[in-house]
């Protein structure tokens, strides 16, 4: 009986070290995975879908940093909204955001707010050499003027990979 069940196990144990690593596989293709770019926020409550405005990598002494960047110009030419991001290159995971600027203008109203105003919250579920994928909210304040963003979500796929 304990044969039996020495040659069961030899058996089956490839078939768990295969599954992990199965699941580790179909991991790092969810991380590849890119939609078409899309970007959009509320605003105090308003929607505002904006536009890749323009991507970098710059090398510093902790590694490779991410720089993205996003703008609201066509649709409403009476109101301009710009957003900029930093971050590590190519890392995942929650709040890694090192820059986070916004700008609002409408009409004679004008507002300005980074990282350091106020809250970020970020996730970041894809950022490779061909996509980034991320969804945030924040609430900024600069001279007792608060924005509140929420439901943000930037998908960018790059024209050519990095």
């Amino acid at each position: 009986m304990r044969n039996k069940l020495k040659i069961l196990f030899l058996a089956l144990a490839p078939l768990f070290f295969y599954g992990c690593s199965n699941d580790d596989q179909k991991n790092e293709e969810v991380n590849q995975i890119c939609y078409p770019t899309y970007v959009e926020m509320n605003i105090n409550g308003e929607p505002i879908q904006m536009e890749a405005m323009g991507r970098g990598i710059m090398l510093t002494q902790n590694g490779y940093i991410l720089d993205l960047g996003f703008g609201h110009y066509k649709s409403d030419p009476t109101k301009e909204v710009a957003v900029s991001i930093e971050l590590p290159y190519k890392k995942l995971g929650k709040n890694l955001l090192s820059k986070f600027s916004f700008h609002y203008y409408s009409g004679n109203e004008y507002f300005s707010g980074n990282i350091t105003h106020g809250v970020v919250n970020s996730e970041v579920i894809s950022n490779t050499n061909k996509c980034f994928y991320m969804t945030f909210s924040a609430t900024l304040t600069n001279n007792d003027k608060t924005y509140e963003i929420k439901d943000g979500i930037i998908k960018y796929t790059y024209e050519e990979p990095f």
